[in-house]
């Protein structure tokens, strides 16, 4: 006799719950990225965004495991699943924009000398020279379940566990 066993109604709730969380996570984010970029822009200090969204991801593995020391092996199974990245930002700052930028402000108050610093790097960048030194800034937050472990001798076991 076979029996079958669903798992939907056992995962359902639980990915419904970390759906809304990377849901909220991505707007808070997006807000918070949408009011730094206004900010750059007014200020003309080069600063670039970058957002990593969600990867759902599954992974199964299959091995052999050896049992206790003794000559029995015992055939395991494994499935998972969980995002890569949960949730990822990047910040990429220009060095010497940021230092003329400030500087420009520093002297005159007035942010035109970057302007014109930005515009002499798009006249470069056309004859195929460019001068650049920045500093990159990234951070990302992953999550992985252990869902499912079948055991050819223990049968199939229910754990939900950190890795």
């Amino acid at each position: 006799m076979v029996i079958l066993r669903s798992f939907t109604n056992e995962f359902s709730d639980r990915i419904e719950a970390v759906a809304k969380l990377i849901s909220k996570s991505i707007t808070v984010l997006q807000d918070a990225i949408n009011y730094a970029q206004s900010a750059a822009k007014q200020t003309a200090i080069p600063v670039g965004f970058d957002i990593r969204y969600p990867k759902f991801t599954v992974v199964g593995k299959w091995y052999l495991e050896r049992l206790n020391n003794r000559n029995v092996l015992n055939t395991v199974g494994e499935i998972g699943f969980g995002f890569n990245p949960l949730i990822g930002a990047e910040v990429v700052i220009d060095i010497i924009g940021a230092a003329i930028a400030l500087g420009s402000y520093a002297t005159t108050g007035n942010p035109a000398a970057a302007r014109l610093i930005g515009k002499f790097r798009a006249g470069l960048e056309k004859l195929g020279a460019s001068v650049t030194f920045t500093a990159t800034f990234y951070g990302e937050l992953s999550i992985m379940v252990d869902a499912l472990k079948i055991d050819a001798i223990n049968g199939i076991d229910m754990q939900v566990k950190p890795p």
